[in-house]
Parts: structure tokens; C-alpha cells; sequence
């Protein structure tokens, strides 16, 4: 039989099984038996926070993938809510990209920050407004997300909606900002 560590490397991340909703069971049974593996959970966050060769953890991959029982297990298991890649993306950030609510409401109800800012200098607001997701908008804003924001290329909020033709959007962010 292989070690744990020779097990766990052969495995590879888990964000490799975050790409199929199917595999929320799967990923599951492979933190509890990280978990029988050791008993100061070393198994299971040597899982659930390595990274791929772009920086995807698995939480950020099924986030990113609106897989929203695979983001439960891994929250559960004690996924680093706000961990990021290199260039500071998290998972809140992915959820927001792919305009997944049920997810985005998940990483909030476990902590995740709603203003963090990547090194874009994008915030999930800034990528579910650019990205053209009404509802996740609306969804941050009323979790209190910050609306005077720039990205990198200093390109307020209001501009990315117009940029993409979200006149109900920017709306939105009207009232929002005047209430």
C-alpha cells in the first residue's frame, strides 16, 4: 500500500473534480478518507487548498463551474472561503464571473469578503456587472457591496455597465447609491 502523502499526490487537486456537478459525492468520499488519513486534517487542506498550475483551487474551480453541492462539500470540509490564486482571485469572484447566485449566497453565508479586490482591481461587483449579471448584482448590492469602485484601468462601476448596454443595471446602482 502507498503512503497517505504518496495517495494524496497521485489524486492530484480536487479542483480537477470540481468541473462535474456528478462529482460532489466523489469529492466527499475523498475528504473523508484525507480526514481517516491523519488526525490534524493536514489530508484534507493539502486537498481542498492545493492549487493547479494556474492557481485554481478547488473551491475557486467549482465556484467558477456553478457546481453548488461541490462548493458545499469543500466549505464544509474547511475550504479557505476568500483563499486566492496569484493574481487575487477568489472563489466569490468566480461565482460572480459566471453569474452563479445560489453559490455566491453559500461563500457569503461562510464568510467570503464582498469588497475583496483582485489584483485587476476587480471586485465581484466589478466582474458580475461586466459580465452583465443583473441579479448577482442586484445580490451584492444588497449584501452591501461597495458601488465607488475602480478597476485597474480606473473604469468606474457605471462604466462597465454602459459598456456592456446594462441600462436596467446602472439603474440599479442609482438607486442603490441613493438610497
Amino acid at each position: 500500500a502507498s503512503s497517505p502523502a504518496g495517495c494524496l499526490s497521485m489524486l492530484g487537486p480536487c479542483s480537477t473534480l470540481c468541473w462535474h456537478p456528478r462529482h460532489a459525492g466523489v469529492l466527499q468520499v475523498l475528504l473523508e478518507w484525507a480526514l481517516e488519513q491523519g488526525r490534524d486534517g493536514a489530508a484534507v487542506r493539502a486537498l481542498t487548498e492545493h492549487a493547479d498550475s494556474e492557481g485554481w483551487t478547488a473551491l475557486r474551480s467549482a465556484a467558477w463551474g456553478g457546481h453548488k453541492e461541490s462548493v458545499k462539500v469543500l466549505l464544509e470540509a474547511g475550504a479557505e472561503v476568500d483563499g486566492c490564486d496569484a493574481d487575487g482571485r477568489t472563489a466569490l469572484r468566480a461565482a460572480s464571473w459566471g453569474g452563479h447566485e445560489e453559490i455566491l449566497l453559500t461563500l457569503i453565508a461562510h464568510g467570503a469578503e464582498v469588497d475583496r479586490v483582485d489584483y485587476e482591481g476587480r471586485t465581484p461587483l466589478i466582474a458580475a456587472a461586466y459580465m452583465g449579471h443583473k441579479e448577482v448584482v442586484e445580490l451584492l448590492l444588497r449584501r452591501g457591496a461597495y458601488t465607488d469602485v475602480r478597476d485597474v484601468e480606473g473604469r468606474p462601476l457605471l462604466y462597465l455597465l454602459v459598456l456592456e448596454g446594462d441600462l436596467d443595471g446602472i439603474g440599479d446602482i442609482l438607486f442603490h447609491c441613493h438610497t
